[in-house]
C-alpha cells in the first residue's frame, strides 16, 4: 500500500502536481491510512457524521475510535462537536466505536465526566449508545428489546419534540426519561471509563424483566433502583435515582407542549446531583420571568414577550426583570457575591439605541435551599446609553441595602437608595420604551465564582415586542 501511495504521488508529480501542494491534514490522513492498512483500517478515509446527546454536547471531542479502547490514539483523527452537538470526522477504519469525551451539556453547562460512546453506524452519540456499547454484541439487542426499543430508536433526537405524532412523541418520551436513569447511574459511579462496562451489565440485569417496557413511572423506577443497588455496589446508585426519580416520571409522560420543559428539569436535576458530589452550589434559574408587569416563560436561558400599549397589561417598567423561581441543589456556603447587567437593544425604530443597566455587587445567601439576593449598601449603579435623546450616563452609589427573594434587578426599589439624578434619567427611559418598537433584552450574571457557585447559563436573553 505505501509503494502504491509513492508510485502514485510520483505520478501526480509527473502532471506537473506538486507533493507540497497537499496539505499536511489530508497527507497525514492519507498516511495514517496506508501505516494502518492490515488493522480493520480501510485505504480510503471515510467520513463519519452525527450529533452528541447529553442534552446536546458541546465543544466535545469527537473521534472515530479504532481499536475501540475509548481512547484517541496516534493517527485516530478527530474534530469538535459544535453548539447543536454536531460533528464529521473522517475515519480510517473499517470497524470502530465513535466516542465523544468532554464538553459540556448545552441545557445546565455541566462538564460531561463520562465518554459518550456508540457503536459504528449510530447517528446519535448519547448516553443510551454508551451503555450499548459497553455491552457484548451477543446482549445488546435483548438490552433494547427489555426496553421495548430497537437500534433505530437510538438514533432518534430525543431532544425534539414531535408535535405532529403523539404516538412518536410518547416514545421520545420514555427514551428520554430512560436515558436520564442511564445518565444517573454513569455519573454516580464516576463516569471512568473502566466503570462503563460493569455498570452496563447491572443496568442490563436490572432491566431484563422489561419494568420500562411500557411505563417509565415511580413504581418501575423503584423496581430499578432496588435492582441496581443489588448488582452494583460500589457506590449507592439507589439514592441518586431516588433524587430524580419524580423528575423522571414526569418527563416519561410528557406530552408535546410539556416535553421540553420536563427534559429540561431533568437535565438540571442530574446536574444538581453531580455538583452536590462536588461540593458546588447549583443554581437554577427556573421557568418564570417576570418583565415588568409581564410574566412569561423562561426556557433554557431564552424567553420572547408582546405586549399591546392599549391593552390592559402595562409594559411600564420592563427593565424590571425578576427570575421568580430559582432554586438550589444545595445551601449557599456563606455569602457568594455576583454582578448583574441589563442590556436594552432598540432594533425596529432607531435600530441600535441602548440602554445599560449594571449593578456592581449582588449578595446571595440563602437557608432551606430558598434565595435571597441582596444589594447592599453602597453599591455602584451605573446606567448608560448610546443614542439615546435626552437620556445621560449617570453613575451613583446606594445609600441602603435592597433585598429581594428571588433574583431580580428591580429599579423602582434602587430608585428608593439613589438620589434624583438617577430617578431623572430613568423617567425619562421607561416614557422611551413604552413607545412601539421591538427589543433585545439581555440579563448577565457576573463575576460567578464557579468553583463555589454555578448555573447552566448565566445570560437570559430574549425580544419585548411593543406595539
Amino acid at each position: 500500500m505505501l509503494v502504491l501511495f509513492v508510485n502514485k504521488i510520483k505520478k501526480l508529480k509527473g502532471e506537473n502536481m506538486k507533493f507540497s501542494s497537499i496539505s499536511k491534514v489530508a497527507a497525514a490522513t492519507i498516511l495514517g491510512g496506508a501505516f494502518f492498512v492490515g488493522c480493520g483500517v480501510d485505504q480510503v478515509s471515510n467520513s463519519v457524521s452525527g450529533t452528541g446527546l447529553a442534552a446536546y454536547i458541546k465543544g466535545g471531542t469527537a473521534f472515530v475510535d479504532c481499536n475501540k479502547n475509548g481512547v484517541q490514539d496516534a493517527g485516530e483523527l478527530s474534530t469538535t462537536t459544535s453548539d447543536n452537538g454536531t460533528f464529521s470526522v473522517n475515519s480510517i477504519c473499517t470497524d470502530y466505536n465513535i466516542v465523544i469525551t468532554g464538553g459540556t451539556n448545552s441545557v445546565t453547562g455541566l462538564t460531561i465526566d463520562y465518554p459518550t460512546i456508540a457503536p459504528k453506524g449510530s447517528t446519535k452519540i448519547s448516553p443510551m449508545t454508551t451503555m450499548l456499547a459497553a455491552l457484548p454484541a451477543a446482549d445488546r439487542s435483548g438490552f433494547l428489546s427489555s426496553l421495548g426499543l430497537s437500534e433505530s430508536d437510538l438514533n432518534v433526537d430525543y431532544n425534539v419534540a414531535d408535535t405532529s405524532n403523539p404516538t412518536n412523541q410518547s416514545l421520545i418520551s420514555r427514551i428520554a426519561a430512560i436515558k436520564t436513569l442511564v445518565e444517573t447511574t454513569l455519573s454516580s459511579a464516576g463516569g471512568k471509563t473502566s466503570n462503563i462496562a460493569a455498570i452496563a451489565t447491572a443496568f442490563k440485569d436490572s432491566v431484563a424483566d422489561g419494568k420500562f417496557k411500557t411505563d417509565v413511572n415511580s413504581s418501575t423506577i423503584t423496581s430499578f433502583s432496588n435492582a441496581m443497588a443489588s448488582k452494583y455496589t460500589d457506590v449507592n446508585i439507589s439514592s441518586d435515582i431516588a433524587t430524580v426519580s419524580t423528575t423522571v416520571s414526569n418527563l416519561a409522560k410528557a406530552d408535546k407542549d410539556t416535553f421540553k420543559k420536563q427534559l429540561e428539569s431533568a437535565e438540571n436535576a442530574n446536574a444538581d446531583i453531580i455538583d452536590k458530589k462536588n461540593g458546588i452550589t447549583r443554581l437554577t434559574l427556573g421557568s418564570s420571568l417576570q418583565i415588568g408587569d409581564i410574566n412569561t416563560t423562561l426556557t433554557n436561558g431564552t424567553f420572547s414577550a408582546t405586549v399591546d400599549t392599549n391593552s390592559s397589561t402595562k409594559i411600564a417598567d420592563f427593565y424590571n426583570i425578576a427570575i421568580a423561581q430559582p432554586t438550589l441543589n444545595q445551601d449557599i456556603n456563606g455569602t457568594e457575591q455576583v454582578s448583574l447587567t441589563l442590556s436594552i437593544v432598540a432594533k425596529t425604530n432607531h435600530v441600535g439605541d441602548k440602554i445599560v443597566l449594571k449593578i456592581n455587587t449582588v449578595d446571595l445567601t440563602s437557608s432551606s435551599e430558598n434565595l435571597t439576593s441582596t444589594i447592599p449598601t453602597g453599591t455602584t449603579i451605573s446606567l448608560s446609553s448610546t443614542g439615546l435623546t435626552g437620556i445621560s450616563n449617570v453613575t451613583k452609589d446606594t445609600n441602603a441595602s435592597v433585598a429581594n427573594s428571588d433574583l431580580s434587578v428591580n429599579v423602582n426599589n434602587l430608585l428608593k437608595v439613589l438620589d434624583g439624578d438617577m430617578s431623572t434619567q430613568i423617567t425619562a427611559l421607561n416614557t422611551y420604551l413604552t413607545t412601539p418598537n421591538s427589543y433585545d433584552v439581555n440579563l448577565t450574571i457576573g463575576d460567578l465564582d464557579k468553583t463555589k457557585l454555578t448555573t447552566g447559563y448565566t445570560s437570559i436573553t430574549g425580544t419585548v415586542e411593543v406595539k
